[in-house]
């Protein structure tokens, strides 16, 4: 599902590895016209957040009770330079929250342990 679906969550998994909660925005857009791109990708992690406290995501996938949040976008496109450190205020924000952030330029990782849930 692509940003323009802010209030879609797009894909959610335990991560074998760290035993994590995993929430994907899957970002395929371009940075053309970066105002529009971070706009949309901070509706997209807002809505992403608003969704953990509300206790939706444990409605949609119960094992991720108890488990550490993380909201990772996965980008077709690399981050671009900006005069600021946007990742790092990101970070920062959702870190108030308890929730990891982290971004993954150049398309869906491989999966480990098979496909994720996806919304």
């Amino acid at each position: 599902m692509p940003l323009d679906e802010p209030e879609t969550i797009d894909a959610i998994h335990i991560d074998p590895a760290t035993g994590a909660c995993v929430l994907t925005i899957r970002d395929e857009w371009d940075w053309s016209d970066r105002r529009t791109h971070l706009e949309a990708l901070l509706n997209k992690v807002c809505f992403y957040l608003d969704s953990i406290e509300a206790g939706k995501v444990v409605v949609r996938m119960p094992l991720s009770i108890g488990r550490e949040h993380v909201i990772e976008i996965e980008a077709l496109h690399p981050l671009p330079e900006f005069d600021g450190d946007f990742m790092g205020e990101l970070e920062a924000s959702c870190a108030f929250c308890e929730v990891k952030v982290r971004y993954r330029p150049g398309g869906r990782p491989a999966e480990v342990g098979g496909s994720p849930t996806v919304a």
